[in-house]
């Protein structure tokens, strides 16, 4: 029924998969839950190799039991793989625009979604139709290390595919893309989550745990419950959110209630406060408890790289096109994105350029470095300062200008996606290496760019 391959769980049904036999795996399969070892596996996948149909019913059991699974490991990777043409467009089709758990074409394409020291220097192929699916995928796979080249079209990935080994093309997959059922916001250091209704057997499997991760990944430790419109708990609603804490032990993570209505059942919130759980009388006495502010303080402090890294991943598509955009409508000039990797900073001292860097500061702390190649350096000038001969003097002040425009084009992607930020004055230097001797080592996403047919590359280092 199931088989493990490196750390990957696949649960393998055969034939006709309806709600009863989805019922009869899964209930075999949670049999045996207390045996697997959740820390020495990074996903759980239904395989459809087997499978001759499905129905809707067969497939949202699974589907709700693989999600229920991340209780056990945050970023545990859950979803379908092995389907034929024919499975991946009826599910597509069944799940329409709120596909909630993720379709791997094979187990191939699901490893490439593993965070391993592997991803490194290999180049992928994404080709999906979905442009959504295709900003998000490209953004996790370059995270994680890979050079994602991305096709544009059928006619360009029928071309570039024959210079791609098969577990090296990523097509035919997409990623879960569940809204939160509970709503959160970031409020100082915490962030504060407002369920509604009933918090019961259901919540488990509607709570967004992707979104949960990417808190903690970004560096918060403090998560506050306000209990205001809940109507209804029970002993599954409490072991809910005992388990948000309980899994989370080793990253810190502390969890509070607060506004609890005098209606509901007093013996369960006991319950929950007796797993160290904390309740505060309203969200003013969490947000003010200086012990948990010092915690949540510590935390955010050690992880703002993966705060920076978290917010630029999630605006690379739109960072990527101000850029381009900005050069054509600036200068006129042809720009067009060549690669983009996940690095740790070097320079080529070989490169003949002119570099500039620019500080962001506020809610996410950035440093951009702008390299231009020498000669597209002074195409630049030229078109700025409409002259045919520019002397050193007038490179660096044409480049400081282009670089202050550009880093002007990215701050209003990232204010549009609600970050608060304000930019230093360009600093630009003949000598690059004066400005890479800081940086050397950091991790950094390198975007290399082509503007008439010359290098550009931009480096982003939180």
């Amino acid at each position: 029924m199931s088989s493990k391959k490196d750390n990957i769980l696949i649960i393998s049904p055969k034939n006709y998969l309806d709600n009863d036999k989805a019922s009869e795996y899964v209930e075999k399969f949670n049999k045996d839950i207390a045996k697997v070892d959740f820390s020495k596996v990074d996903a759980v996948v239904v395989s459809l190799l087997q499978v001759s149909s499905f129905n809707r019913n067969g497939i949202i059991l699974f589907t709700n039991f693989l999600i229920s699974l991340k209780k056990y490991k945050l970023d545990l990777l859950v979803g379908f793989v092995d389907y034929d043409d024919e499975q991946f467009y009826s599910l597509r089709q069944m799940f329409d625009k709120n596909l909630n758990i993720a379709l791997y074409k094979d187990i191939a394409i699901l490893s490439c979604f593993i965070k391993s020291s592997k991803n490194k220097n290999r180049k992928l192929l994404l080709y999906v139709d979905n442009k959504n699916q295709e900003n998000w995928i490209f953004s996790e796979l370059v995270t994680l290390g890979f050079t994602v080249v991305i096709a544009k079209n059928d006619e360009d990935f029928e071309k570039l595919k024959a210079d791609f080994e098969k577990e090296n093309i990523i097509t035919q997959t997409q990623l879960a893309m569940i809204e939160d059922n509970i709503a959160s916001r970031v409020v100082d250091e915490f962030v504060i989550y407002y369920p509604e209704g009933s918090l019961d057997g259901e919540s488990e499997t509607k709570f967004n745990y992707k979104i949960f991760h990417t808190y903690i990944m970004q560096g918060f430790s403090v998560f506050g419950i306000d209990f205001s419109d809940v109507e209804f708990i029970n002993n599954r609603g409490a072991n809910f959110i005992i388990n948000l804490q309980k899994q989370s032990y080793s990253k810190h993570i502390k969890v509070a209630l607060f506004n609890i209505g005098a209606d509901l059942n007093q013996n369960i919130i006991q319950y929950i406060n007796q797993h160290d759980i904390v309740i505060f009388k309203d969200e003013k006495s969490l947000l003010n408890d200086s012990n948990l502010i010092s915690h949540a303080k510590k935390y955010i402090e050690k992880n703002s790289s993966n705060i920076g890294f978290s917010i630029i991943k999630k605006s690379l598509p739109q960072i990527i096109e101000s850029v381009i955009e900005s050069i054509d409508t600036m200068l006129d000039i042809k720009c067009e994105k060549k690669e983009l990797k996940a690095i740790e900073c070097n320079l080529d001292l070989n490169l003949k350029a002119i570099a500039s860097e620019i500080d962001f500061k506020g809610s996410v702390n950035l440093k951009l470095i702008f390299v231009y190649d020498l000669e597209l350096a002074k195409d630049i000038s030229k078109k700025m300062l409409l002259i045919e001969k520019v002397g050193i003097n007038d490179l660096l002040d044409s480049i400081s200008e282009i670089t202050n425009i550009l880093s002007g084009a990215i701050k209003t992607v990232l204010s549009n996606d609600g970050q608060k930020i304000s930019l230093s004055t360009p600093k630009t230097e003949r000598f690059i290496l004066k400005l890479f001797e800081p940086i050397v080592n950091k991790k950094a996403i390198k975007i290399e760019f082509i503007s008439n047919k010359q290098p550009l590359f931009l480096y982003l280092i939180p």
